[in-house]
């Protein structure tokens, strides 16, 4: 066994040195915060460099399903950033881990597909994916033809919303709803402060994320975080340690007196 290295006890305390049981060695997983048998761990292998990390591979599963349940492609290692670490999860790793769960699976390859190109759909029927466009809007479902006998059953805008009816004549019909729930809206959320997309904050913390562009921002605040840590703001406090975001703008003292 490799002696561990001379910060070892500092940084992660007797839990995080590799432990042998005669022929069986043992690996801190940084999810479950637990000594586990090196043969049930695994790591992600995308990145420019190996991973330096392992975890077990039952919570590396559940970690990439979290991720993609939020709506995530691109998921990087638990731990990126400790170590030198710039291990990102693979499209073989999310195979490899979420292959048992083919919802989650499922799920990924769809995601994946409409990052690469936005004029995928999904078909409200069936779920199938289909390729359409802005030019045509009406669609018709390559797997069960569903949008084939009436327009507007399958549309590229507004999937099902609409059956029987252009999208011209659906968004006349919506306009007075819309500007309901716009004004209402605009009461209840808040916009991101790069992107300027309505964001509601139901619970949590306030450190917000946003879905359109991926800025992270307060919801206090309103101050795009990762141009405040790129100037180097000094009113703007530590807001992300080296694993994770702590969750809060934390405002100097001098600024908030």
């Amino acid at each position: 066994m490799r002696p561990a290295p001379a910060d070892a006890w500092s940084r992660t305390g007797l839990r995080g040195i590799p432990i042998s049981f005669g022929s069986r060695e043992t690996v801190f997983c940084g999810i479950c915060l637990e000594n586990v048998d090196k043969g049930i761990t695994t790591s992600f292998t995308g990145g420019e460099e190996q991973c330096p990390h392992r975890f077990c591979r039952q919570c590396l599963r559940r970690y990439l399903r979290s991720r993609i349940d939020d709506g995530h492609v691109e998921t990087a290692c638990p731990c990126f950033g400790e170590d030198g670490c710039v291990a990102t999860a693979s499209s073989e790793d999310h195979e490899r881990l979420l292959g048992p769960d083919h919802d989650a699976f499922s799920k990924y390859s769809r995601f994946s597909m409409m990052k690469e190109n936005k004029n995928w759909r999904d078909c409200p029927k069936c779920g199938a994916m289909n390729l359409g466009s802005e030019v045509q809007p009406s669609m018709v479902c390559k797997e069960c033809n569903y949008g084939a006998d009436n327009v507007g059953d399958f549309c590229f805008f507004h999937s099902n919303a609409h059956p029987g009816k252009t999208c011209a004549e659906y968004v006349r019909s919506q306009q007075k709803t819309w500007k309901m729930s716009e004004a209402h809206l605009s009461r209840i959320s808040k916009r991101c402060p790069r992107c300027q997309a309505p964001t509601i904050k139901s619970s949590g913390c306030n450190h917000m994320t946003c879905q359109a562009c991926s800025c992270n921002w307060c919801w206090l605040c309103n101050t795009d975080m990762d141009l405040a840590v790129k100037e180097q703001n000094p009113a703007v406090g530590e807001w992300m340690n080296g694993r994770h975001a702590t969750g809060a703008l934390l405002i100097s003292l001098n600024l908030a007196s």
